[in-house]
């Protein structure tokens, strides 16, 4: 489900002598994230569809030395799908609550600015709802387990703040599906998308 956006895992091989997070050293932070894809085609059917997806949620972490650090999220994601086509139409909107662990490598390239990778492993449940022709509703409930890699770019002001920013995402999701008139069905995907998960956030040290 592209809905499903994760935090991620990510193994970093790198020295540096900037420290953006020192061992012990406690922040919290928050992110928001958004998405969209278009897809038009030139058959006779004129067949077009759209995607647009929104994430918030807070992060606490604390450092455990080398700028590695550890953490817990929670996030709230919102999308919508709509399709037309000659005689069809659809439009599926979906919503999620997730929670993860996450683990971070900073790379710094001097005392402001830098990259880094996170990932981790997230799992959540949702809704989703459909209507199809402007007459066929449908629910169905959404259960899912992930883990996920990102690369990200921040910039440290000061001591206290760091300004994130988060551009693509590699992620293996295990989705279960439950209709509210039907049967649970099982999905597992693995997606690369450079923008589709896009993401801005802040952090403070306390």
């Amino acid at each position: 489900m592209k809905v499903i956006l994760g935090i991620c895992l990510f193994v970093g091989f790198s020295l540096s002598g900037f420290s953006q997070l020192a061992a012990r050293e406690v922040s919290i932070g928050g992110a928001l994230g958004f998405g969209s894809t278009r897809n038009k085609s030139e058959d006779p059917f004129g067949s077009k569809s759209t995607y647009k997806s929104y994430n918030i949620g807070p992060t606490a972490a604390m450092g455990i030395g080398g700028n590695w650090m550890l953490g817990m999220g929670a996030r709230y994601a919102h999308g919508k799908q709509t399709s037309e086509s000659q005689n069809n139409s659809q439009s599926i909107t979906s919503y999620v609550f997730e929670f993860s662990a996450l683990a971070r490598k900073y790379h710094p390239f001097n005392k402001q600015f830098g990259i880094y990778a996170q990932a981790g492993p997230s799992a959540g449940f949702g809704k989703q709802t459909g209507v199809s022709n402007q007459s066929n509703y449908y629910k169905t409930d959404l259960d899912f387990y992930s883990v996920s890699a990102s690369p990200g770019l921040y910039f440290k002001p000061n001591k206290k703040f760091i300004v994130e920013a988060i551009f693509g995402e590699l992620i293996f999701t295990h989705t279960i599906t439950t209709p509210e008139n039907g049967f649970k069905a099982y999905s597992d995907s693995f997606d690369f998308t450079l923008t589709e998960a896009i993401s801005l956030g802040i952090r403070y040290i306390l």
